[in-house]
């Protein structure tokens, strides 16, 4: 879990950040979440959380927090351990093929050649051969469609969060979002993972019950 609270205790209220979480490996390549009292990035499938058995969308709570929840959250909701299970279809790259191994639909994290005007992409067991492969080529990673839109959505959701918390806020230091970006964002994003999956957006999770 990434503790963001000094970030925003000591933000530039009036200057965007700097560096961007969409640049970087884990945002790229793995689910994204946020605990909702602290408001601090989870990486699901590193971090250990808590998700409220009650609430009709999903509240998850970091470690650090979950004791908090006894008084600031309804008492009459439960809260379970949880393990992340990703929805496979996250991670695949739909209507695209490895030019390595020719595989269409692959699987995994894309790595598509940063310098070729016409898409060069390599699955990641082809990425391990690319010295032979496509040689002195630089690779940027490409985000998968649903993966995409589920990082962005939650992202935007903590970013609504963080602008309740901190009104005087103009940027979310993590995201760079003003408010208006934020909901505009989850709204566009929404209604786009809406048509993909033909439902409304959910986190596919499972319990470890323990």
């Amino acid at each position: 879990m990434e503790n963001l609270t000094p970030k925003l205790a000591s933000a530039n209220l009036a200057t965007a950040p700097t560096t961007s979480i969409f640049e970087r490996h884990d945002y790229l390549t793995e689910p994204t979440g946020y605990c909702e009292h602290c408001l601090n990035i989870l990486h699901p499938n590193k971090d250990r959380y808590y998700s409220c058995e009650q609430c009709p969308s999903s509240f998850d709570i970091c470690m650090k927090c979950i004791n908090l929840m006894k008084t600031e959250h309804a008492p009459q909701h439960s809260f379970k351990k949880d393990n992340y299970s990703m929805n496979e279809a996250m991670m695949i790259h739909y209507n695209t093929s490895c030019d390595g191994c020719k595989t269409v639909n692959f699987k995994g994290i894309r790595y598509q050649c940063d310098e070729c005007r016409e898409s060069y992409d390599l699955c990641e067991s082809c990425y391990q051969k690319r010295n032979n492969l496509h040689p002195n080529h630089n690779f940027k990673i490409v985000q998968s469609p649903l993966l995409r839109l589920n990082n962005r959505i939650l992202l935007a959701r903590r970013a609504i969060q963080v602008f309740k918390q901190f009104p005087n806020l103009q940027y979310d230091p993590v995201t760079g979002y003003t408010l208006n970006d934020a909901q505009q964002v989850k709204e566009q994003e929404e209604e786009k993972i809406e048509s993909v999956l033909g439902t409304t957006f959910t986190r596919s999770k499972k319990g470890s019950g323990s």
